[in-house]
């Protein structure tokens, strides 16, 4: 008798679980993202911060803050960080918006650069607005520094197209090994078509 009260004991644990698991999220998860959605238009921009902070960890495949996170792209305070969750997100972006991010490109940060590169390549944008996001990309084939180069052959291997590659062509012999490979395998992406 022991032994199987242990068992019924176990089985209803697991049912539990189960249940657990598949049960939809409760109202009270909802409210606290719509909370949390409602602090973006907040003026203290150290809770709008926090609640992306929030947004992103707790509710990252949720598209309800989508619009209001395209919003911050124009507040210069948080537009990174809020252009970094919308290219996790593969969302699609107004020209507008997406000549906010482009303006990264022009940043004397290397890292913020590369940022922007990384979040280009990962929107989901009609092929108008993709021909403007690669225009503005060419350039940083000949900047100086080489993670730059790199990540722009990267981005324009996702973004660009046959036509792209008379611009990569040259560095494909470039004295950099990493560059050169990373130029090779832009070519060869665009050329396939994929």
């Amino acid at each position: 008798m022991n032994a199987w009260f242990r068992s019924a004991i176990c089985a209803a644990m697991s049912l539990a679980n189960l249940t657990a698991w598949s049960s939809p999220p409760p109202p009270v998860a909802r409210h606290a993202e719509d909370d949390l959605i409602r602090t973006l238009s907040s003026p203290d921009w150290h809770k709008v911060d926090d609640a992306l902070d929030q947004l992103h960890d707790r509710y990252s495949n949720s598209p309800n803050a989508t619009p209001a996170i395209r919003k911050l792209l124009f507040n210069k305070r948080v537009q990174r960080k809020a252009a970094h969750i919308l290219g996790e997100q593969r969302a699609t972006l107004e020209l507008d918006e997406v000549k906010v991010i482009l303006g990264f490109l022009r940043a004397y940060d290397v890292n913020e650069v590369m940022d922007a590169l990384k979040i280009l390549r990962a929107l989901q944008e009609p092929d108008a607005i993709v021909r403007k996001i690669v225009a503005d990309i060419l350039p940083l084939l000949k900047d100086p520094e080489t993670h730059v180069v790199r990540d722009a052959c990267r981005t324009l291997a996702v973004l660009g197209n046959k036509d792209t590659v008379p611009f990569i062509e040259p560095l494909s012999k470039d004295k950099r090994s990493d560059v050169q490979k990373d130029a090779q395998d832009a070519i060869a992406r665009l050329e396939k078509g994929t």
